[in-house]
């Protein structure tokens, strides 16, 4: 999958139109069959929220999370970091490309 991919998926998911069950499972599939190589960065970013992803659980409440359980909120919030921080990866690559 790549960087646009991912931050389409992001997006959906930041927006409500993909609803966190589906995100979470589109998401672990994806980076878990992530099978070319990306930068240290973007690696780093993605794996970062992956474990966001994988330490969620339906039933936590905010005041419930532990540093290995999350809550829904919890991972929105995360999401939303990850997809800004993508963002700012993609117009660095862009002006990369354009120099």
């Amino acid at each position: 999958m790549d960087i646009e991919n991912y931050q389409s998926m992001i997006q959906a998911f930041v927006d409500g139109r993909l609803p966190i069950q589906e995100f979470e499972t589109q998401y672990l599939a994806a980076f878990k069959s992530q099978s070319t190589g990306m930068n240290p960065e973007l690696f780093q970013l993605l794996d970062s929220l992956f474990s966001d992803v994988d330490a969620y659980s339906p039933d936590c409440l905010p005041e419930e999370e532990t540093p290995f359980i999350i809550s829904a909120l919890s991972l929105y919030k995360q999401a939303a970091i990850t997809l800004e921080k993508l963002n700012q990866i993609l117009v660095k690559q862009t002006q990369q490309i354009v120099k």
